[in-house]
């Protein structure tokens, strides 16, 4: 087993090899792929400040996307790029992490017909030698983002991009963040990785995407105003996460909603992933509810007792309560009743299905006056991440015997 692991450090350090470099005083590391050595800027969306991605790794060309590709609305971070023509597996190396630690690392690709042939690629993401996701470029102009949160068993990891023959790999940033370990239970140590599937945020217009500093945790929320018959719901007050949240969602992304006409589901759905067998979803919904109870009347007559669901006007409070199912089958034992300006979240594992999407619905109960209310949704891939690379101390040596070689090499 050690001679494998072995193998694999030493796979994994013949194609990658990155100067120590440490994170800022949040403890991220931001990159900005392509950009020329030694260089740095303070971004202007999150006031973090991205490095070069030269002292990561040190294969691949950079490039500038083609100037049709870069418009006002378009981070400095996307306007190259590091591509990799040569070599199946290319890695970049983030150092100076604490090893037991949980991390959200997150990888973005804008090809922007950077190499002007107008063949955007298909490449596989690696945690180390653990699968993480397949990379389909399709449009040119599009934001791909894939992110993972995954534990550290070392001071060290790499994420690499793997050729397939399908197009040359590419990446315009790369991320990592670290986590409290009371975040994300699901990922209770380094077997078991979730791949972000979806993040959305919803009931707000489609320019609005929430991320650091709205979001102490920098995770990128993405506008969902999905169906034309949903409703838009919000309020400029502030939302309040219970204590001890396992999932803290910002205020910005709690403060806004969609919900539908009295009597109405909200239903969506997601489509399976071709590149994994079967696979496992961890979902977390978040509820709060954002429309400001009635007062109550300060001089009720007793003769004159409202009936229930009747008009707010009559001091009786209107009733949010719904089910939510998953494939026709309920998925939440209970019926979900959001409070007022507070997050509450559901959150599970779906069922192994062989349809080709999963359908959700949230669904009014016989008492409800109001129609379900939706804020915001997370949908992960589970991943086994049991095969580890050796340990710290083989490793580090090895990189120690590289940087030497290549500080004396001529």
């Amino acid at each position: 087993m050690k001679f494998k692991m072995l193998f694999w450090c030493l796979f994994l350090l013949g194609i990658s090899f990155g100067v120590h470099s440490q994170p800022d005083s949040l403890g991220f590391i931001s990159i900005d792929c392509g950009l020329p050595p030694n260089s740095t800027y303070v971004d202007k969306i999150t006031n973090l400040t991205y490095v070069s991605d030269a002292q990561f790794i040190d294969t691949g060309m950079n490039h500038n996307v083609s100037g049709v590709y870069i418009t006002s609305g378009v981070s400095k971070h996307y306007y190259d790029v590091r591509s990799f023509p040569t070599g199946p597996r290319n890695c970049y190396t983030l150092r100076s992490l604490t090893a037991g630690s949980k991390y959200l690392i997150r990888t973005t690709f804008m090809y922007g017909d950077y190499d002007g042939l107008n063949k955007p690629p298909i490449f596989d993401l690696y945690i180390g030698v653990n699968f993480w996701r397949r990379v389909n470029i399709s449009d040119a102009s599009k934001l791909y983002i894939a992110e993972v949160i995954t534990v550290v068993t070392n001071s060290y990891i790499q994420v690499c991009l793997l050729d397939k023959g399908q197009g040359t790999p590419f990446i315009s940033s790369l991320d990592l963040r670290p986590l409290k370990p009371s975040l994300y239970p699901a990922v209770a140590n380094a077997s078991v990785s979730m791949s972000l599937h979806r993040r959305l945020n919803a009931g707000v217009d489609d320019s609005v995407l929430v991320r650091y500093p709205a979001d102490p945790h920098d995770r990128m929320w993405e506008p969902f105003n999905n169906p034309g018959d949903w409703t838009q719901v919000n309020t400029t007050s502030s939302v309040q996460n219970p204590p001890n949240d396992m999932y803290e969602p910002p205020s910005a992304v709690m403060q806004t909603g969609s919900s539908n006409d009295p009597g109405y589901q909200i239903r969506f759905y997601w489509l399976i992933g071709a590149e994994y067998k079967s696979p496992s979803y961890f979902v977390v919904l978040y509820f709060a509810e954002l429309l400001e109870p009635p007062p109550p009347n300060p001089n009720p007559d007793p003769k004159k007792q409202p009936k229930k669901g009747s008009d707010s006007t009559n001091n009786t409070k209107q009733f949010r309560e719904f089910t939510i199912s998953i494939n026709g089958y309920d998925w939440y034992a209970s019926s979900v009743v959001p409070q007022y300006l507070m997050t509450s979240e559901v959150y599970g594992y779906t069922q192994t299905t062989t349809y080709s999407q999963y359908n959700l619905m949230l669904a009014p109960t016989d008492n409800a006056t109001l129609a379900p209310l939706l804020n915001a949704v997370e949908i992960f891939v589970v991943l086994s991440t049991a095969d580890l690379p050796t340990d710290s101390g083989d490793c580090m040596f090895l990189f120690f015997l590289r940087s030497l070689y290549l500080a004396i090499a001529p």
